[in-house]
C-alpha cells in the first residue's frame, strides 16, 4: 500500500516529468497532446476544486478533506463546474467508481455505442474527470485514467475508432477553432439556475449583505493601493509608515471570488474568516497608501484611516479642533462626491486644495445616527485631493432650524422628489430637466420564507429561495411611515422610518441627478418563528411588458422576461423565486418614453415580479437550512446582522439612459473618497492636489487596471476598457481612438498591446481575436511598459 505523501510524491514527479515533455514540446497550443484524425478523440480533462473555504475555512481544508481525509491543492488547470453540483453534494474518495462501465461505453462505432459523441459536431467530445473534493488521493485517480486511455487506445489494433487522451479545456477548444466551422451564438445566460421544481438557486444573489459589500469595497480599495504601488514604486512599499504592499489584499479579494465565499453560501465562522483575511489585506495596503501619499503629496501627517464610516462613526472627526480629508479618485476622469462625516460640533469651516471655503453644514437627522458634517468634494482623475475641516466654536446654542417649507418634497437643480403626508411613502420622482413625471412608490417589504410544504419540503437557504407567497408583507405593517425632512443649500433629505429595524433618508444632492436613498435594516427579527426575506420595491405606471433588464458584472446588459427562458420552454414552479436575477450594478424597466434605473452598491438578488415594478432584496435571515451541504441556517449569529446600503435612482429617457447609469456604476464601485475616508489630524500641508494623468480620459474609457509588473519596478500595466455596449449610446458607443502619454508620464519606453493570455505577442493565430484598434465597445486591451 502506497502512503498518501509517497503517492502525492510520486503525483509531483509525474507532473514534473509532464511539464518537461510539454516545454519540450512547445509552449501554448503546441504543448496540447497530439490527437487522431479520423478517430473520435475523447478529451479528458481532470477536474476538481478545494472550495477556498465553505464548511471550514480555506486554510482549515489543508488540514483536512470535508469527510475527514487530508487534501492539499487542487488541480491547477481544469473545468470548473460553477454551481452545477456544488460542494456537500458528492461522495468523496470514490476515485475508480464507473471506470470500467464507461470505458466499454466508448468501445465501438460512436454513432452506435457512444450518445454523447451524436450531441458533438466534431470527433472531439470532452469529459470532465472527478468533481468536489475528489483527488484527495490523486495517485489512485490518475492510475485508473493511465489503465482507462491504455485500455482503450490498445483497442484500436482491433478496429476501434476510439482515442481517448489528457488534455486541457484550452486543448480541447484548440481542436474545435482548427475544425474551421461557424458556431451558434448563446447570448442569454443560464441564469436563474435551478436543479428541481421549487429549487431556485436565487437566495445566494443577497445572503450575507454585509460581507458582498466589503468585497467591493476591498475590491475598490485594491485598485487604489495597486494604482499608487504604480505611481510611487518601492518608496510606497517601505517608507515612513513602515512596510506595506498589495500582495496580501490582492490574495485575500481573490479567495473572496470563491463561489462558496461573495456567494454568502459559506458557514458563520468561514465567513467570519473571509472578512478576517480582508482585514489583514487592508491593514498592509493602507500603510501602502500612507507612504505613497506622503511621497506624493510632500509631507509625512498622521495619516488616519476612518473604518467605520458605515455606522457613522469616527473618533478623529469627532473629536480634533482641525483635520485634513483625502479623497482618492481611481477613476480616469474628474469627479464630485459628497462627503457625510460624523461630528460633536455644530459649525465647521472646509476649504479646498487651493484654499477656497466649501459649502458646508452641520444636521441633526433623527434617526439614531451621528449628526454629519456634509459637503460636496471633488477629486481629479487618477489622483486626490486633501480638503482642511476647521470646527469653529459654539459660543452659543445654534437655533432651531425653522419648519421647512413643503415637508413633503425634496428637489435640486434637476429632481424633484414627492411624498404622500397620509402614508410617508414617495409618491413622485420628477426630472426637471428632461420633463419627466412619474408617479413612484417606494417601500420595504418581506417575504415569509418558505419551511417547505405539501408541493415540496424545500425551504428558504443560504443558496435557495423560496417564499411562501407570491405577496410580501410591508414592514411598516397598517401603519404611516414617520418622517422628518432637512433642507439645506448642499441636501435636501427626508427621513423614513417604517419599523424598529428598516430606516431610510431619500436624499438630493445639490448638482447631482440621481436620488439617492440610504437604507438601514436589521438585524431583522425572528423570535415570532419566520424567517424574512426583506425587498425594497418600486412601483411605477411604466408599461415594460413583462421585461426588466440587470447587468452581467457590470458589464453587458441582459433582457430578463417573466416566465421565460430565451433557449428553452420553462415550467414555472416559483413565480418569485424563478423570476429572480443577479444584479451586479443596476437593474432598470422601462417604456418608449421613460426609464427608471436602480444602480447597486453591492450585488443583489433583483427582479420585476409585475409590469412597471422593480425590486432588490437587500437582507435575509432564515431559520432553516436549505439543504445544500451548508448545514447552518442563515441566521448570521445569534444578534443578527444590521446592513446598511444605498440605492442610487435614475429617471431618464430610454434614449440617453446609458450615458448616466454607465458612469455612475463606476463610481459607485470606485468611489472617489477612497474606502474609508483618510485623514490627517494637522491639517493640509504640502502638495494639497495631485493626478497622475496629463488628460482625463474620455468618459466612454475606463480604467480598469493600473498597476505594477514583472518586478515591480521597472514595468507597468494598462488596461483600458470600453464601457459602452454598441448602439446603446449616441456618442458613448462610438470607437474611441486614445494616445497613450505613458513615456512623458514615466519615463522608459512607449506601451505596447499585450494579448490578456500571456505576456508576449501570439506566435499563431489566437482562438479569440485580438481587441480592435481603435477601442470600441466593452473591449479591454492590456498595455505594458518597460519603464
Amino acid at each position: 500500500m502506497i502512503s498518501r505523501s509517497n503517492g502525492m510524491a510520486a503525483v509531483r514527479a509525474a507532473l514534473l516529468l509532464w511539464g518537461a515533455a510539454a516545454a519540450a514540446a512547445g509552449c501554448g497550443y503546441q504543448s496540447c497532446p497530439p490527437t487522431r484524425p479520423g478517430f473520435l478523440n475523447v478529451h479528458l480533462v481532470p477536474h476538481t476544486h478545494d472550495d477556498v473555504g465553505w464548511l471550514k475555512t480555506v486554510d482549515q481544508y489543508y488540514y483536512g478533506g470535508v469527510g475527514g481525509a487530508g487534501m492539499g491543492p487542487g488541480v491547477c488547470r481544469g473545468i470548473g463546474d460553477g454551481w452545477m453540483g456544488d460542494g456537500g453534494t458528492e461522495s468523496v474518495g470514490s476515485g475508480a467508481v464507473g471506470w470500467g462501465l464507461w470505458g466499454e461505453s466508448i468501445l465501438l462505432s460512436p454513432s452506435r455505442r457512444c450518445p454523447q459523441a451524436r450531441r458533438f459536431r466534431t470527433n472531439h467530445i470532452v469529459m470532465t474527470m472527478g468533481s468536489d473534493f475528489h483527488y484527495e488521493n490523486a495517485l489512485l485517480w490518475f492510475k485508473n485514467m493511465d489503465k482507462l486511455i491504455d485500455h482503450v487506445n490498445a483497442r484500436q489494433s482491433n478496429g476501434s475508432r476510439v482515442h481517448v487522451l489528457y488534455s486541457t479545456p484550452s486543448c480541447y477548444l484548440w481542436e474545435l477553432h482548427r475544425a474551421n466551422l461557424s458556431w451558434p451564438v448563446k447570448t442569454d445566460d443560464f441564469f436563474p439556475y435551478s436543479d428541481g421544481p421549487h429549487q431556485f438557486w436565487t437566495g445566494f444573489f443577497s445572503s450575507r449583505p454585509s460581507l458582498k459589500r466589503y468585497e467591493r469595497l476591498s475590491s475598490s480599495f485594491l485598485q487604489i493601493c495597486s494604482q499608487l504601488e504604480a505611481l510611487v514604486g518601492s518608496a510606497a512599499r517601505n517608507g515612513p509608515y513602515g512596510t506595506g504592499g498589495s500582495a496580501a489584499l490582492r490574495a485575500a479579494v481573490a479567495v473572496m471570488q470563491h463561489h462558496d465565499a461573495v456567494s454568502g453560501t459559506e458557514r458563520q465562522h468561514v465567513a467570519n474568516d473571509y472578512a478576517r483575511q480582508l482585514a489583514g489585506g487592508w491593514a498592509a495596503c493602507q500603510v501602502l497608501v500612507a507612504n505613497a501619499l506622503s511621497v506624493l503629496g510632500g509631507s509625512k501627517e498622521s495619516f488616519v484611516f476612518c473604518e467605520a464610516l458605515n455606522v457613522s462613526v469616527c473618533p478623529i472627526t469627532e473629536a480634533a479642533e482641525s483635520f485634513s480629508v483625502i479623497l482618492y479618485n481611481p477613476l480616469p476622469r474628474r469627479i464630485l462626491w459628497p462627503i457625510r462625516l460624523p461630528v460633536n460640533g455644530t459649525s465647521y469651516v472646509v476649504t479646498d486644495p487651493d484654499g477656497r471655503a466649501v459649502p458646508s453644514v452641520v444636521t441633526r437627522p433623527r434617526l439614531p445616527f451621528h449628526p454629519p458634517l456634509l459637503f460636496q468634494a471633488s477629486a481629479p482623475a487618477v489622483g486626490f485631493s486633501a480638503f482642511g475641516v476647521t470646527r469653529l466654536s459654539d459660543t452659543e446654542t445654534p437655533p432651531s432650524p425653522p419648519k421647512p417649507e413643503r415637508p413633503y418634497e425634496i428637489e435640486n437643480e434637476y429632481l424633484r422628489v414627492l411624498f404622500d403626508p397620509i402614508t410617508g411613502l414617495m409618491s413622485e420622482i420628477q426630472n426637471l430637466e428632461q420633463g419627466i413625471v412619474l408617479p413612484v412608490t417606494q417601500s420595504f417589504y418581506w417575504y415569509n420564507a418558505s419551511i417547505g410544504n405539501e408541493d415540496s419540503s424545500q425551504a428558504s437557504g443560504a443558496y435557495i429561495f423560496r417564499p411562501n407567497s407570491s405577496h410580501p408583507i410591508p414592514v411598516v405593517g397598517s401603519g404611516r411611515v414617520s418622517t422628518s425632512v432637512v433642507k439645506t443649500p448642499q441636501l435636501q433629505e427626508l427621513q423614513q422610518r417604517f419599523s424598529p429595524w428598516c430606516w431610510q433618508a431619500v436624499r438630493l444632492h445639490a448638482g447631482r441627478r440621481f436620488v439617492e436613498l440610504e437604507w438601514t435594516v436589521g438585524p431583522i427579527p425572528v423570535e415570532d418563528g419566520w424567517g424574512k426575506e426583506v425587498i425594497s420595491r418600486f412601483d411605477t405606471v411604466l408599461r415594460s411588458g413583462g421585461r426588466f433588464y440587470t447587468d452581467s458584472n457590470g458589464r453587458q446588459i441582459l433582457e430578463r422576461r417573466r416566465n421565460y427562458r430565451p433557449t428553452w420552454n420553462l415550467t414555472q414552479t416559483e413565480p418569485v423565486a424563478g423570476n429572480y436575477y443577479p444584479v451586479n450594478t443596476r437593474i432598470f424597466i422601462k417604456d418608449d418614453k421613460v426609464q427608471l434605473t436602480v444602480l447597486t452598491d453591492r450585488s443583489q438578488g433583483g427582479s420585476s415580479i409585475t409590469d412597471g415594478s422593480v425590486e432588490l432584496m437587500v437582507h435575509r435571515r432564515l431559520l432553516y437550512d436549505d439543504n445544500r451541504g451548508v448545514g447552518e441556517a442563515l441566521l448570521e449569529g445569534r444578534q443578527g446582522a444590521l446592513v446598511r446600503g444605498t440605492h442610487r435612482v435614475l429617471l431618464e429617457r430610454p434614449q440617453v439612459a446609458a450615458d448616466g447609469h454607465r458612469l455612475m456604476a463606476q463610481e459607485m464601485c470606485d468611489p472617489s473618497w477612497g474606502p474609508p475616508n483618510l485623514l490627517g489630524g494637522a491639517g493640509i500641508g504640502g502638495v494639497p492636489a495631485f493626478s497622475a494623468l496629463r488628460s482625463v480620459l474620455p468618459p466612454s474609457v475606463h480604467l480598469l487596471t493600473l498597476s505594477a509588473s514583472g518586478d515591480g519596478e521597472t514595468e507597468l500595466l494598462l488596461r483600458l476598457e470600453h464601457q459602452f455596449e454598441s448602439g446603446e449610446s449616441r456618442n458613448g458607443s462610438q470607437p474611441v481612438s486614445i494616445d497613450l502619454l505613458v513615456r512623458p508620464l514615466w519615463g522608459g519606453d512607449p506601451p505596447s498591446e499585450t494579448p490578456l493570455w500571456g505576456r508576449d505577442p501570439p506566435t499563431t493565430t489566437p482562438l479569440w481575436a485580438e481587441p480592435p484598434s481603435p477601442l470600441c465597445g466593452t473591449e479591454a486591451p492590456t498595455y505594458r511598459s518597460e519603464l
